[in-house]
């Protein structure tokens, strides 16, 4: 590894993988070197926001959400919510919300569903598809993406961090 941005936290490797002390949260693969210097000023203002913030710095958190916490405030109610599970899915008939954990069950091949209810939490397990994904055994049992406003078909990392809000606010989730 080795550091060519200016910035001691932040390293690239030989292949173009770019770390923020020792975590890998990107990936540059530039031909023009002012705009790859740009893009790496860019991210680390990035990580050193989500550290002041208190927010972990990971690529979902430095790139893929970071509309999220780019001015969210350090005692945003969902901030840690966020900042560990951004992939809520939607169950418009039974008004529900649910979110993957990141533990696996006894199966490799299965997920963990956790359900807010708006009340309680619950869980069941979600059979993985032939990859072990579990976005369309989910769309079979009738989740889906919420739409709160960032477009038709997109995820919820096009969403902003008013609309999320939003969203757990009408489910009334609880936050710290």
């Amino acid at each position: 590894m080795f550091n060519e941005f200016g910035n001691r936290n932040l390293t690239k490797d030989g292949v173009g993988y770019v770390y923020w002390k020792g975590i890998q949260i990107e990936h540059f693969s530039f031909r023009d070197q002012n705009a790859e210097d740009k893009a790496a000023k860019e991210l680390a203002g990035r990580c050193i926001n989500l550290e002041i913030i208190g927010v972990p710095v990971t690529g979902g958190t430095t790139v893929w959400f970071k509309d999220w916490f780019e001015y969210m405030p350090k005692d945003h109610k969902y901030k840690g919510v966020l900042a560990s599970c951004p992939h809520f899915y939607e169950h418009a008939e039974t008004h529900r919300i649910g979110w993957i954990s990141s533990r696996r069950p006894k199966n490799k091949n299965n997920s963990v569903l956790f359900i807010w209810d708006g009340k309680k939490v619950s869980f069941e397990e979600i059979e993985g598809d032939e990859l072990g994904g579990t976005y369309h055994p989910l769309r079979r049992l009738g989740w889906a993406i919420p739409d709160i406003g960032q477009g038709k078909d997109l995820g919820l990392c096009y969403s902003n961090l008013e609309q999320i809000t939003a969203f757990l606010d009408k489910y009334n989730f609880p936050h710290a």
